[in-house]
């Protein structure tokens, strides 16, 4: 990133922290489906509750200041918990994010003031002070984190990213106008105290309640002959017997528990005996083993989606993917969207932007392009880090 104007440099800004989040997310709503992640990220947390959350936003959450229910434009909300570590810790909006536009092939980008893109560079550098400074001392001392395996339960794989530090900070699902925005933040601090490693993007979909919902579309969820959604037994969704499994053909491994925790859906196919790979026999004991699974993930987007190699080519990728849709957004109630039905209940996926196959999927089922986002890992900035960044031209 090339070094910016240090007389730009952002200010320090205030944060607010909120008790609830109804004010969270009536702004959030009125910006769908762009604000979906975190909407559905807050929506998850009254449904299951995490006690060391918290709901940060560049607004007071009472009448503190009479715009409070209608704050001025570019606001900043984020849900912040380093407790699920090595999971994603922050998900984050800024309003400017209903104001981007997306070429195909290409990043999207802001098309917003001068004034509002410094204001939000400041709300960006404030937070993750704040984070770092405030919210990551009192975790990394805690008994979660002082008992946490150092590896963060990965594991080696010569295909998987390497696990995280405890004093890293992963932001997930974050739009590339707000990235960027970051990277520029940190770079016009005098001496920058935070290093954001390149990331690859993905483009976001969004599927209207119309794609896997079956009362508007028939064929949401139909499977070919021979194929379930439960074992002989009639049991539905992931069972902890498929986790070594899943972890096996899992590029970002996720624990257990979080998988326990998300709305799933398991296929079985009625000719599938035992599971070899390697020499391993992946039976469970008396246990089917399933075939194909998705996950709906804490912001409503698509987790894990797989099927494996023989099966593949039949429409049964979709058929999984509108079925956990359904099954979290309809069935399973995962996510809290009050009383009545006034909400388009959006779910989203994001897909790596070189994998052509899972595009073709989303774009056949019925997926719109809303942005490109990112994973984002932030770590503290090392002399390292500054010598590398200043052989290549850019701040650290």
């Amino acid at each position: 990133m090339p070094a910016l104007n240090t007389e730009m440099a952002p200010t320090a800004l205030k944060f607010y922290t909120h008790r609830g989040v109804d004010l969270l997310i009536s702004l959030l709503q009125l910006q769908l489906p762009q604000s979906g992640t975190l909407l559905r990220r807050l929506q998850h947390d009254i449904v299951r509750k995490s006690p060391t959350a918290c709901y940060l936003a560049t607004f007071p959450p009472t009448d503190e200041q009479a715009s409070a229910s209608h704050p001025a434009s570019p606001w900043l909300v984020a849900y912040v918990d380093l407790y699920a570590w090595p999971g994603t810790q922050v998900w984050l909006y800024s309003s400017l994010q209903a104001e981007s536009s997306t070429v195909p092939g290409h990043k999207s980008t802001f098309n917003s003031s001068d004034a509002h893109l410094t204001a939000v560079r400041s709300q960006l550098l404030s937070l993750i002070t704040y984070c770092f400074d405030k919210l990551l001392p009192r975790f990394i001392s805690s008994p979660e984190a002082q008992g946490t395996s150092a590896n963060g339960g990965h594991g080696a794989h010569p295909n998987r990213p390497p696990s995280r530090p405890l004093t890293t900070i992963l932001l997930g699902s974050v739009h590339s106008g707000v990235v960027k925005l970051l990277e520029e933040s940190i770079g016009l601090m005098s001496r920058p105290r935070f290093h954001i490693p390149q990331p690859d993007y993905c483009v976001k979909y969004s599927f209207a309640r119309s794609v896997y919902d079956p009362v508007s579309n028939a064929s949401s969820s139909l499977l070919p002959p021979g194929y379930r959604f439960c074992t002989r037994d009639g049991v539905e969704g992931f069972q902890s017997y498929h986790y070594d499994l899943i972890k096996s053909r899992s590029f970002i491994v996720r624990q257990r528990k979080a998988l326990e925790d998300m709305a799933s859906v398991v296929m079985y196919h009625d000719g599938t005996g035992n599971i070899k790979e390697n020499g391993r026999d992946w039976e469970h004991g008396a246990q089917e083993m399933p075939v194909g699974w998705a996950f709906l993930g804490y912001d409503a987007s698509l987790v894990s989606l797989h099927v494996e190699q023989e099966h593949r080519g039949r429409g049964l990728a979709a058929a999984l993917a509108k079925s956990v849709m359904r099954r979290g957004m309809l069935d399973n109630r995962q996510f809290f969207f009050g009383k009545g039905d006034g909400e388009e209940r959006w779910a989203f996926a994001d897909v790596m932007s070189y994998n052509d196959t899972s595009h073709r999927v989303m774009k056949k089922m019925g997926g719109e392009s809303v942005c490109t986002v990112s994973w984002v890992s932030i770590e503290p900035c090392t002399d390292e880090h500054r010598i590398g960044d200043m052989a290549k031209g850019i701040q650290c």
